[in-house]
C-alpha cells in the first residue's frame, strides 16, 4: 500500500522490525518485516492522527513518538500496534525535530 501523500518522516524500531512512515496529510502506516531479508509489509494503517503534518519521530522504549503541525504529538505503543489515546500539547508552534 502507498501512502496518500509525500512521506516528511520514517522511524524504524529494530527490536520489532517495524518502520513507521508518516505524511504530510498527517497520516501514519506501520510496516513490519519478519526476516532482514523479506520486503516490508503493511501491517497497521492509523490514519489520520490528529496532528496535522507528520514532521518527525522518534523511539522511546516501546513508544513512537511522532511530531506535528500546531504544537501537537501523539505516540504509538508499538508492542501493542496501538495509537496513545489523545494528543500532546507543546510549547512549540511546528515540531520539525525530536530526541529522547
Amino acid at each position: 500500500m502507498k501512502m496518500s501523500n509525500t512521506i516528511l518522516t520514517v522511524l524504524y524500531d529494530p527490536k520489532t522490525k517495524s518502520l513507521f512512515a508518516g505524511d504530510y496529510s498527517g497520516r501514519l502506516h506501520q510496516y513490519q518485516r519478519s526476516r532482514d531479508e523479506d520486503q516490508f509489509k503493511l501491517v497497521k494503517d492509523y490514519g489520520d492522527i490528529g496532528i496535522g503534518h507528520i514532521y518527525s519521530s522518534c523511539l522511546c522504549g516501546d513508544l513512537a513518538f511522532f511530531g506535528g503541525w500546531n504544537s501537537t504529538l501523539a505516540a504509538v505503543k508499538i508492542s501493542e500496534k496501538k495509537l496513545v489515546e489523545g494528543t500532546f500539547k507543546t510549547a512549540i508552534e511546528d515540531i520539525y525535530s525530536l530526541e529522547a
